[in-house]
């Protein structure tokens, strides 16, 4: 048997983990890292102080009625406690409230004044997100002694994608010198070898 060990702040995004397995007691509990991540997809994508402030009213008396009667009920309603003041939180950061309605300041940037901004941080988050996720993968496939997973799936696509964005970066010029598209194009390829020698399925499953 497993038993998590979070603080309460994030005890109830124990149940998303456990839609996808349970980890083992030797293993990392990827719990920690998608709360953080969920939290500031949301707070990002509903950025908005009126919002938060109503979906913070809605999980808080949802608290206090179905989550006061119903473990499900409280692991809901704490998740929405959560998000919602994320939303609040990035809604005073971009400036957003009730959308144009009442203008508030912007403290960090605003999503509709400076769309390619905002696509980039969502880019950026994206590729920290599934970095964190391979890695907690090749983590746990090293404690089980799982080479061939370890190597053959998380390192392989951990060196393709960060290979492949190097690459990508320097053809944007935002990396300028010959040495970055030789090193990318070599760890690009050494890790599309290495899936494809090691789990050729896998390549063929992403590909279809």
């Amino acid at each position: 048997p497993v038993a998590f060990e979070n603080p309460p702040i994030i005890r109830s995004f124990e149940t998303i983990t456990l839609m996808f397995g349970t980890p083992s007691y030797r293993q990392i509990d990827p719990t920690p890292f998608l709360s953080l991540t969920y939290a500031i997809f949301f707070g990002l994508m509903f950025a908005d102080v009126f919002d938060g402030i109503l979906l913070l009213t809605f999980s808080l008396l949802l608290y206090r009625g179905l989550g006061s009667r119903s473990y499900k009920g409280r692991m809901l309603s704490e998740i929405l406690i959560t998000i919602s003041i994320s939303s609040i939180v990035f809604g005073f950061l971009t400036g957003e409230f009730m959308g144009d309605a009442i203008k508030i300041p912007v403290i960090w940037f605003n999503g509709f004044e400076d769309p390619m901004y905002f696509l980039q941080i969502a880019i950026l988050l994206g590729v920290i997100q599934l970095t964190l996720g391979l890695a907690i993968g090749l983590v746990n496939e090293l404690i089980m002694n799982r080479l061939k997973k370890a190597f053959g799936e998380k390192l392989a696509w951990l060196m393709l994608l960060h290979g492949s964005i190097i690459i990508l970066l320097y053809y944007l010029q935002y990396l300028n010198e010959d040495f970055y598209l030789y090193f990318g194009s070599i760890f690009a390829v050494s890790g599309l070898i290495l899936l494809t020698i090691v789990n050729p399925r896998n390549l063929m499953e992403a590909t279809r």
